[in-house]
């Protein structure tokens, strides 16, 4: 950081004004190194996620110059299905941000610990729809680079439900990266998820291309059916598979109901030599949707409930809404940090590396939706599903103060009236299309 520069990592209060015209209403989500609020515009009335650094984000080489990068790569890669940038900029107070589209619905990777595995028009869906995506950020200079279920987020549109690329942080701009600003990663660092991250990169250590981006949609995809990645576990045993190209698993060990078109598309985007894998995500994508045919049918991702085997939609005797937010979980030895997916006067699903609780009374604290006031409330753990060392737990509400009550049933009616909207809205377009 150089002399007289904004603070890169201070944290943002609540209510606080950020750049003079973003006021901060309540934590969206938190990760290693950033912070997203949702924020109101003080004078266009507009809410958007704003993305700020945190306090341990200080001593990150080139993290201020990052963060301004996935502005400029989420620019250059406008589409439907990638979120919209709306403002970039350097607050004197609180250092860089970005304010994005605040987009309401559940990441893809909550989505499946909670079901574990996919239906398959589910996943062509999100194969055409995230494939034509990247293609286009790649026709744009844009790697994304970090693709997996974490950046895939599930979001309510007037055309139904949208798949929307996310966290373009650690993304390659072919170009610039060589012929402009300072060089962002240091020798011999490597960025990037190693259970997504093609052999070329991981192993070979060569710049990110949009091959590279092929073979992590492809291990996406293998994961949304299977319900694990191709190879898992820490990144030295991940590069020894991929080092005696190690076969994974076939899909039809874990079930009958994929086609073998599907898995032969998967094998070759999975391809130790990226020239063997399709050329681009679309063809990926288009290989996929040919193996089953037909139209595509919307998603519905939102709409369902609960663990797969337990047969996806269950009846709840309260409405309920798509809420993400951080929330605190305490048992009875153990506290753990999470967020929600879901929220209704009954309840809500919670997901995190949080311990087997199941059957246990807990309290967990949590921002309320439309207030964001903190509330602890007691709960009950209904059940636990368990996913590559993520927990998703049913909680049941035992004592939910009124204004918490009404705080949440506000909310849920708000957004029950929006999906009502949606539904009369709604069409079976193929994914991409809008808007193109």
């Amino acid at each position: 950081m150089t002399a007289g520069s904004p603070p890169s990592g201070t944290e943002v209060p609540i209510s606080a004004l950020v750049d003079r015209r973003y006021r901060v209403r309540r934590e969206i989500a938190r990760g290693g190194m950033g912070i997203v609020y949702e924020a109101e515009h003080t004078v266009l009335g507009d809410v958007v996620a704003l993305k700020c650094l945190n306090s341990r984000a200080r001593e990150v080489f080139g993290i201020e110059e990052r963060l301004m990068r996935e502005a400029r790569a989420l620019a250059r890669a406008r589409h439907p299905h990638v979120v919209a940038v709306r403002d970039a900029g350097i607050c004197p107070s609180y250092g860089p941000y970005v304010a994005l589209d605040r987009l309401e619905g559940r990441p893809l990777d909550g989505l499946l610990t909670a079901k574990t595995r996919l239906q398959v028009p589910t996943v062509v869906h999100l194969a055409l729809a995230v494939g034509d995506a990247l293609t286009h950020a790649h026709t744009r200079g844009v790697i994304h680079r970090d693709l997996k279920p974490a950046n895939v987020f599930v979001a309510k549109a007037p055309e139904g439900e949208r798949a929307c690329l996310i966290d373009f942080g650690i993304s390659h701009l072919l170009g610039e990266d060589v012929a402009q600003g300072p060089k962002l990663t240091r020798a011999g660092e490597v960025l990037g998820t190693p259970e997504y991250m093609a052999p070329e990169i991981l192993i070979d250590g060569l710049p990110p291309r949009p091959e590279s981006d092929v073979y992590a949609l492809a291990a996406m995809l293998y994961e949304c059916l299977t319900g694990d990645v191709p190879h898992a576990g820490p990144a030295m045993k991940i590069m020894s598979a991929l080092l005696v190209d190690k076969p994974f698993k076939p899909i039809a060990a874990s079930r009958g109901d994929v086609p073998p078109a599907i898995e032969a598309a998967l094998k070759r985007g999975l391809s130790r030599d990226p020239a063997e894998r399709p050329k681009t995500p679309s063809d990926l994508a288009r290989l996929i949707h040919a193996a089953v045919g037909g139209p595509v049918e919307p998603l519905a991702l939102l709409e369902s409930d609960g663990p797969a085997d337990q047969g996806g939609a269950t009846r709840r005797q309260f409405d309920r809404a798509a809420y993400v937010a951080p929330v605190r979980v305490q048992a009875e030895k153990a506290t753990a940090d999470g967020r929600t997916e879901d929220i209704s006067e009954g309840g809500l699903l919670v997901v995190g590396a949080l311990g087997p609780i199941e059957n246990q009374e807990v309290e967990v604290r949590l921002p309320l939706p439309t207030s964001g006031r903190v509330a602890q409330v007691r709960a009950r753990s209904k059940w636990v599903r368990t996913r590559r060392g993520a927990n998703a737990l049913g909680l049941e509400f035992i004592d939910l103060p009124a204004d918490a009550r009404a705080d949440i049933a506000r909310y849920v009616s708000l957004m029950s009236e929006s999906r009502g909207r949606t539904d009369a809205g709604r069409k079976s377009s193929p994914p991409g299309a809008a808007g193109r």
